[in-house]
């Protein structure tokens, strides 16, 4: 594995982290889920980026510890 492809993984999952907390904290104020849109925003990158790095860790809500 590259330099640059552990820089990348590392990226994905720094905004990983950064959306599971945004997911838990967003549900309990609003009691819904927030859009791509709205997680993008609140991270301040791109809809894409958070796409990705949600499929880099193939978040699922059942697994979450924050959410139990």
């Amino acid at each position: 594995m590259t330099h640059y492809q552990l820089k990348c993984d590392q990226r994905y999952a720094d905004v990983f982290d950064r959306i599971v907390v945004i997911l838990h904290a967003y549900k309990k104020e609003h009691a819904k889920s927030p859009t791509i849109a709205q997680i993008a925003s609140i991270i301040g990158d791109s809809e894409e980026m958070v796409l990705e790095s949600l499929e880099f860790g193939r978040y699922s809500p059942q697994q979450s510890p924050f959410l139990h």
